[in-house]
């Protein structure tokens, strides 16, 4: 009888090892990096974060918009001679296309498209006489080649990316009826490749595409829904899931073991306040209010 509490003893101390040594293994600290103003950065406000399919790294600021390479910082502000002459340099947000472009949200309310190659602007809907002074607006990028601006003061409008960037292919204008309603857009999603619907405070709008004639038909559904969608940053690989819980930090989901756990701080530095997460391969970078940002490494952890 001894011997057999003695073996059963043994088997759970063995189990137990295994489990302390593998929740150990799982809370090694993952490695960071610091980039800020001592290295090029235009602002250490680093309010929005992306990073392009070729891999370098772009940050908005209210500076201007950065350009990290691995190495240093390019800024891109008013004293940059390729850019127009209207540039918000005050960035909240960065969206990429499929065509060489970023989609540059101002906190003036307009919409930036930035050439990757030339560095040249476009700035809606301020190219078709319509000057925004409300920063609601919503960006959709179709990957057939056009996108969907829509902004509370005016309406909706079309635009071509690839054939002919910048140029307009239809709109929908908001009437004073609806205007009176508020019209202010929650957010833009497709269905499918032929439907996109946005959705607003008054009800969703629906956009119908017709691919054979390239033509685009408005309908407003008067109904009484709340379609909101509240924005949360995140970044997803195979493994995990990556994404900002609004004051308590990093949140990071293990998809295989749907468990996740938070991380707080990094360096003494709070995770907090983060803004945006971007990610690339093996490298997610996060972008705070007050610090910079952070390169975090995802080999292995």
């Amino acid at each position: 009888m001894q011997s057999k509490t003695l073996l059963l003893f043994n088997t759970l101390s063995s189990i137990l090892f295994l489990v302390l040594i593998s929740q150990t293994k799982a809370q090694e600290p993952f490695q960071f990096e610091r980039l800020d103003s001592s290295n090029g950065l235009s602002d250490n406000q680093a309010i929005c974060i992306h990073q392009d399919k070729e891999g370098f790294l772009w940050v908005g600021t209210m500076t201007g918009l950065n350009r990290y390479d691995g190495n240093s910082f390019k800024s891109f502000n008013h004293e940059t001679p390729e850019l127009h002459h209207g540039y918000d340099q005050r960035i909240m947000k960065i969206d990429e296309d499929n065509f060489g472009h970023l989609w540059l949200t101002g906190f003036a309310g307009t919409s930036q498209m930035f050439d990757k190659s030339t560095h040249k602007t476009k700035i809606f809907p301020n190219e078709f006489g319509y000057f925004p002074t409300l920063s609601n607006n919503k960006l959709f990028l179709h990957k057939d080649g056009f996108a969907v601006l829509a902004f509370k003061e005016f309406g909706v409008f079309v635009i071509d990316i690839k054939e002919n960037p910048g140029e307009l292919i239809g709109k929908y204008l908001f009437d004073e009826a609806l205007l009176k309603r508020n019209t202010s857009i929650n957010s833009i999603y497709a269905s499918d490749s032929n439907n996109i619907l946005l959705s607003t405070v008054s009800g969703p709008l629906q956009l119908k595409i017709d691919p054979q004639s390239s033509s685009f038909q408005f309908t407003y559904l008067a109904v009484s829904a709340d379609h909101q969608i509240n924005y949360i940053p995140h970044y997803q690989n195979e493994q995990r899931l990556y994404f900002a819980v609004p004051g308590k930090g990093l949140a990071i989901h293990n998809l295989k073991s749907d468990s996740t756990r938070i991380i707080q701080s990094v360096n003494g530095i709070s995770l907090k306040n983060m803004l945006c997460l971007t990610g690339h391969q093996k490298q997610l970078w996060i972008s705070t209010s007050a610090d910079g940002i952070l390169g975090m490494s995802l080999d292995g952890k």
